[in-house]
């Protein structure tokens, strides 16, 4: 998906969903795993246990809110560091339309903004 994937192959230094980052992760999904109970459609009832990069740390996925999920540990061993297609994209961000809280911005970005890198410095 053009201009939401990492701008580069290189790593994010900070590697995990750490303090309000991950608070933020969990609480826009309710505490519920949001991965997809049939390839696509429907949602997980399970509890979410674990923050997963949508576009993989490996691949190069910044640690920023929107390029998190909140997931079941069955749901986070199964994607691993899946790049995700267009299509799982898609269909993650039309499942949060239903749970996120009114307003919050639903698109998977796997771009750091210039805010979220000035609160690194």
């Amino acid at each position: 998906m053009l201009g939401r994937g990492p701008v580069s192959s290189r790593r994010d230094p900070w590697r995990g969903y750490k303090y309000g980052a991950r608070a933020t992760v969990f609480e826009r999904a309710g505490g519920r795993c949001e991965g997809a109970v049939s390839v696509a459609w429907g949602r997980c009832p399970d509890l979410a246990t674990e923050i997963d990069h949508i576009f993989p740390h490996s691949k190069g996925g910044p640690m920023v809110v929107s390029n998190g999920q909140a997931l079941c540990r069955d749901h986070n061993r199964r994607k691993r560091d899946m790049t995700p297609p267009w299509w799982y994209v898609l269909a993650l961000e039309k499942r949060r339309r239903g749970y996120f809280p009114v307003g919050a911005d639903v698109r998977v970005r796997a771009v750091m903004s210039e805010a979220e890198a000035q609160l690194r410095r």
